[in-house]
């Protein structure tokens, strides 16, 4: 039995590992809610860390699970910095509210219905 479990010490210190490969990924969960029947096409959310995509069709909420807080996103090639609302024109000249809700969390709809 010392044995055995020698064997297996010496197999895990040989082979090496680390703790990523017992702990389970992490990452924070973006939201998309498209309040417009238009599509968003495929929304990137921005981080430190690298972009990431979600397709953000009409009347949809849709997420995607990012590394850290997002620092913008950008649709139809207009970006919004975290933080600030803004309207942004989509492909078919419609207007629409980019707000965010949260650091992690945007909704988009018509900017009359924003009181």
């Amino acid at each position: 039995m010392k044995r055995t479990i020698a064997i297996l010490v010496a197999i895990i210190a040989t082979l090496g590992f680390s703790e990523k490969a017992f702990s389970q990924t992490s990452g924070l969960t973006f939201q998309v809610s498209n309040k417009q029947s238009e599509t968003l096409g495929t929304v990137t959310v921005s981080t430190t860390s690298g972009d990431y995509y979600v397709s953000a069709p009409g009347n949809s909420t849709d997420t995607v699970t990012i590394s850290d807080t997002a620092t913008s996103v950008t649709i139809y090639g207009q970006t919004v910095p975290q933080g600030q609302n803004a309207d942004i024109t989509l492909p078919d000249q419609t207007v629409v509210a980019v707000i965010w809700t949260s650091p992690c969390s945007i909704i988009v709809l018509d900017p009359d219905e924003i009181d």
